[in-house]
Order: structure tokens, then sequence, then C-alpha cells
């Protein structure tokens, strides 16, 4: 069998409805080590590792004795990664690894591991990135074979029994026979994988100019999608940071018609299903073109986002349905993924009573039971989306688009529904407490402040980041992980980038001085410990055991940790003056030039940074008795390649952006520019107008 027919062996099949819930009877507070004879998964912390803690396959996790033992045994390796909310991950475990034929053969001729991808991030985004050089295609469950030394050679996702029992038994035949084939195609492909982590060095600055804004911006719009929103594709998935980059560019180059696509989407996101009208929340995705029907399961790191990019919306088009996601989305995360113990979980699964969101979906009777005399009027407000599932009537919930805002009917018969919906068994719940996620909401909570307002937000942002700095910040570094019982891997750079990214929001809207300087400290040690030396980057983890040094560049749902840390040393360099700050972030961005060029939409973040650049980033320092409610007057309107920063003391600030600016008496307003400053004014109508210029 040669090695090309091997690679197109990559299955999906029809959607199945099947939830396995399984409980495991032996919970202890201690990892297992290695066992090459039993399962070890029962005393992991993580829920999708303990699902499979009864598997008859004897699965370990990723550590050296795993790896050792594949080395001294010769024995192949396969590495299945997952988590906890995934639908096809269930169905596969059920189908498939609790197969006892299937078990016994992967337990007598494979090295098994299982990774929860949510906590281990650079072992799912190194793999992955293999899948999609082996295929062109991702997604979960991920199932990687790889040789003893842990170079990858077949990858997919969901198989059934019968076509994953074909593999394995091809794979092992080739492997017995040709391995030389099989070691030749793992260092081809490991190559490839290193190669995409290499960052060319260029030794001039490549320009990226105001017509190759527009250019690129005209070739995407061929593909967006202008009735629905966002772009044309069979699935739809929330991407925030595209949002955030077309509104910056709106406001700089003043483009109605994108300013008009951003709007569709926001507004359809809210209408359709993918947002939960009852309970709140939003969906990871949805299912079809029109945001109708989502895949159930819900996110931390999602709805963090979605809280700032409609808070951002709310400042620019001031549209009373955002302030209504705002507030509902809050109330949902309070009381659905708020830990006791502080912090946030990080999901909550599409899966319960043996189907994919039983939870959410109602029938016309459900319906009609709870709301009464209501039932005829809900319907002139809410659209019924009927899914896809032969001989059952089970429907999804959206709003039809001519209602504005919700009524004070419509806020008794969502309470109706939610309150009936809670007798339901409701789907389990990631406990894992993730700090890059928890920082993403520390971000969304100053971002509603600065929308609403609204004090109890700039509340829950600094009680938050209290809770990540204390319970994650062990022994001079981040924890990727942070609950009590967790003995899991250091924090990785997403954590780094995305907790500084939260401190140097909440210095900008307080003033206090202890959040610059934890931004400051927390840099200096991604500086030396994820700083990559060949190519001005930083690496994803401090250090590796995989086959090739991970280097995370492009967005997806969630911001290249990388792009964060370029913009964070911007801000840094500007606060503190730091020249060193400003050289490496000059750096990173002649580096990443050339990938925005030849794949725009994919670096959107870079793109935003790229905005400042070519529209000079503006810093409003507000100093004196009144410094910090006339710098509100700033941070409560939409803008974008600004910087504010306020100071009311009497005093001698130790940040240099502040030296020399302290009148006595007098509360004065500074419009500054790469470090030069126009005279002063105090009016702040003046100095938006100065901002305006």
């Amino acid at each position: 069998m040669t090695n090309t027919t091997l690679l197109k062996v990559f299955f999906w099949t029809l959607f199945l409805n099947i939830l396995l819930t399984i409980s495991c009877t032996k919970k202890t507070k201690t990892t297992s080590s290695f066992s090459s004879s039993r399962n070890t998964l029962a005393n992991e912390l993580s829920p999708y590792l303990k699902k499979h803690c009864d598997d008859p396959v004897f699965w370990n996790t990723w550590n050296e004795e795993s790896l050792d033992y594949a080395k001294e045994t010769n024995k192949l390796i396969i590495l299945s990664i997952g988590f906890s909310s995934c639908h096809w991950c269930h169905v596969m475990e059920k189908e498939t690894f609790e197969d006892q034929e299937t078990a016994k053969f992967m337990n007598q001729n494979f090295v098994n591991i299982k990774v929860d991808r949510e906590e281990r991030p650079d072992i799912d985004h190194l793999y992955m990135s293999a899948l999609q050089l082996m295929t062109g295609k991702g997604g979960w469950p991920l199932n990687v074979i790889l040789l003893p030394n842990g170079q990858p050679v077949y990858g997919g996702t969901y198989h059934s029994k019968k076509q994953w029992n074909s593999v394995l038994t091809k794979i092992l035949e080739l492997y017995k026979n040709k391995p030389e084939e099989l070691v030749s195609y793992a260092n081809s492909l490991s190559d490839g994988i290193k190669s995409n982590n290499l960052i060319e060095v260029h030794s001039e600055t490549p320009k990226f100019s105001k017509q190759d804004f527009i250019d690129n911006i005209t070739s995407w719009q061929t593909s967006w999608d202008t009735i629905y929103g966002q772009e044309r594709t069979k699935e739809k998935f929330i991407k925030t940071g595209n949002l955030t980059f077309l509104m910056n560019y709106v406001h700089l180059l003043k483009d109605e018609k994108v300013s008009k696509q951003v709007k569709t989407t926001l507004d359809n996101m809210y209408e359709g299903g993918v947002f939960d009208h009852v309970g709140g929340g939003f969906f990871r995705y949805s299912t079809d073109t029109q945001w109708l029907v989502p895949h159930f399961e819900k996110m931390l790191y999602n709805n963090a986002q979605v809280l700032s990019i409609y808070a951002n919306g709310y400042l620019k088009y001031k549209d009373p349905r955002y302030k209504y996601i705002i507030e509902k989305n809050i109330q949902f995360l309070e009381q659905n993924m708020a830990d006791s113990d502080g912090g946030y979980i990080s999901s909550i699964d599409a899966d319960n009573e043996g189907k994919e969101g039983a939870y959410y979906i109602w029938s016309k009777e459900e319906l009609k039971k709870a709301l009464g005399e209501g039932f005829e009027m809900f319907l002139e407000r809410y659209k019924l989306t009927l899914l896809n599932e032969e001989g059952k009537h089970n429907y999804v919930i959206s709003k039809k688009s001519r209602d504005s805002i919700v009524s004070k009917e419509e806020f008794k018969w969502l309470d109706l529904l939610n309150n009936k919906r809670k007798q339901r068994t409701p789907p389990n719940r990631d406990i894992k407490k993730i700090t890059s996620w928890n920082a993403l909401l520390i971000i969304g909570y100053v971002d509603a402040y600065r929308a609403l307002g609204d004090k109890k937000h700039l509340n829950l942002a600094e009680s938050l980041v209290k809770t990540v700095y204390s319970d994650a910040f062990k022994n001079g570094k981040l924890k990727h992980i942070f609950n009590t019982n967790s003995n899991k891997s250091d924090g990785f750079l997403e954590d780094y980038a995305y907790l500084i990214s939260a401190y140097l929001k909440l210095y900008s809207v307080t003033g206090k001085l202890t959040y610059a300087t934890k931004a400051s400290e927390l840099t200096e040690i991604v500086l030396e410990h994820y700083g990559d030396s060949q190519n001005n980057m930083f690496t994803f983890a401090q250090k590796s055991n995989l086959v090739s040094p991970l280097v995370k560049l492009s967005d997806g749902v969630l911001p290249s940790p990388n792009s964060i840390m370029a913009d964070n040393l911007k801000k840094l360099s500007i606060l503190y003056r730091n020249e060193r700050y400003d050289l490496r972030f000059s750096k990173m961005m002649t580096a990443i030039t050339p990938y925005l060029k030849e794949d725009f939409s994919n670096y959107l973040k870079w793109g935003n940074l790229h905005l400042q650049e070519l529209f000079p980033t503006k810093e409003i320092i507000v100093v004196g008795t009144e410094a910090e409610s006339k710098a509100w007057k700033f941070q409560n309107t939409y803008y974008t390649n600004v910087l504010i920063y306020f100071n009311k003391e009497n005093f001698d600030s130790p940040l240099p952006v502040f030296k020399s600016k302290y009148i006595e008496g007098e509360t004065y307003i500074y419009i500054c520019e790469k470090g030069y400053c126009k005279l002063p004014v105090t009016s702040v109508q003046r100095a938006k107008k100065m901002l305006d210029h």
C-alpha cells in the first residue's frame, strides 16, 4: 500500500445523536504514571479524559514515561486528541474505543495516548498542522499515528470502528514490512511542520500601504455573505477578530460598505439560534449559513470575546440590542460558568440525555404548555427552526429581525422558558479554569464597562484578575490550568500574552499603577523564556518534547498569541518609552508582513497593528485632579489606534509617559503621537476635535 493511499484515509459520516455518560469509580488527586497494562485516566482533572477512563483501551496521558516506553518497545503511538464538549469525540468513543476487540488490538500493538486539547494546546496545534499538511482539513477528534519518536505518519478525524480498524491494520503492516517508507514519509512531513514554524527574516521592512489594505478588502469582499453576514461558508464560526479589524478599518478609512457588512454580521449573530435567547450565551458555531441551528456547546473563550465585540459595536453603532446582548451574556456567564472558588470554567457540553442539544431545543407542545395564551404572540416575534431529525419535532428558537429590542412581554416569556428548561437535566460542564481564556473574559468585562459605564462590570474584571494572578502565578511563572488540584503544564505564550493585554486594559481604565507594573513584569518573563532568536517571534511553549518548536502566527477563533504580544510590546513601549520593546515590535512586524500580504483574512490581528503603523497611534494623556472623569469621556467613545492614560495624583509618576505634565491646580489633556505632544488643552471637546484632525 502506498503512502498516498494511506493519506487519503480521512473519513466523515452522517450525524449521530449519541451521548455517552461515563462515571469513573476510581478517583484520586494524584496523577497516575504510565502503564502498559491498564487505563490510567481515572485520576485526571479533565472531564474529557475522565470520560475515557473506563474504555478498555489502555489510555495514558502525554508524558515522558509514555514516550520513553514507545521508544524502548519500538511501538507506534496512537495519539487521540479531543475536548469535553466535542460531540464527535463522544460518538467515536462509544462506537470504537469502547469496543473490546478494537481495544485489544490497540493495546497489543500500540502505545495509546489521550490528550485534552484545552490542557495541551501545544500538542493539538502541532499535530493539527500535521493533519492539515496531510489532508488539507482539520477537526476533532484528532487521531494521529506517530512513530516512536513522535513523528506523525497518519492523521484523521472521526472514524467508524470499521474504518479505524482498517487504518490501524494497514499502518501496522507497513511498519512491520516496509518501515523505511514510513520513516521517509515521517521525515518529510516533520520537515514540513518545522518549515511552517520557521519565519523568514527580512533585512528590509516590507511596506503595507493604504492601497494594499483597500485591495485586500476589495478582494475579500467577493467571498462575503452580504445577507447574513461574515463569509459564504457551509458553517459559520463567530470570528470576533475579523469583525474587530473591520470596525477599525471602517473608522479609519470611512468605508460604509464595510460598515454595513459588520452591522449585518452582528445583527444576524444575535437574531439567529447561535445566540441562546432563552438562557443567554453564544454557542460555538452554527451548522448552517443563516446562524439558525447551532452546534450546541458553549465555550468561555467564545463568550468572552463576544462581550468585547458587542461592546465596541454598541460604542460605534449605539444599537440598544447590543446593550441587551452584553447584559444577557454577562448574566449567563455569572450563572453558568463562574466557579464558586473564583475564576470561570472552560465549557458546557453540547450533548446530554443521549442527544446533542437536548437541553436547548423545544417541541411546539412544550412551548404551548409553558407560554399558555402567549404562545401565538411569541411566534410573532420569534422564529422556530426545525432540526433535521426524522419523525421528531424539535425546534431551535431565533428572533425575527423586525423586532428592535426585547419587550417586557418577551422578558416574561423568556423567563418562563428558562425556568422550564432548568427542570431538565443540564449538560456536563468542563470545570478546567484556563488562564488565557479567563484573561479574555477580563478584557470582555473591561470592554463592557467602557460601553455601558456600569461599575459592576469593572468590579468583575478586577476581581477576576486578582483570582487569576493569585491562583495561576506560582513560583515565578504562570500555569495554564489554575484549578487548585491541577498539576498540569506551565503556562503557554497565550496565557502570558492575553493576561498582559488584560492588565494593560485595566490600567487604561483605572489608572492603577500595579496593573502596568504586572504587565511589564510578565512581559520580561516572555522575553526571557519564550523568545525565538531565529525569527523574532515567540514560541508557543517555553520548552517542548515535540517534533518541532511551535510558533503560532495566524488568527483563528482565538487571536494569535504572537500578534497579541506584539500589541502588548507596542503599548508598553509607549507607556514606558522603552526602545527595547519598540525594536522587538518592529522586528515582529517586519517578519509578519509577507504573511499578511499572502493570506490577509487569517492575520487580521496583525492587520490591526499595520493599521496603527499606517495611521499612527495617538496617545491621550490626562493629568490632574479631574483626570479620571475627563479620561472617561474618551474611554466611553469608540476610537481605534488611541491609547488613553490618566494620572490624578499630585506626584511624579514613575511612568515616563507622565513626565513633566502635571501642573498644580489644573487638569490638562495632552494629545501625543510617537512621543511628541501638542500643546495641552483643558476641554474634552477641544481635545476630541484635535483627535479628529
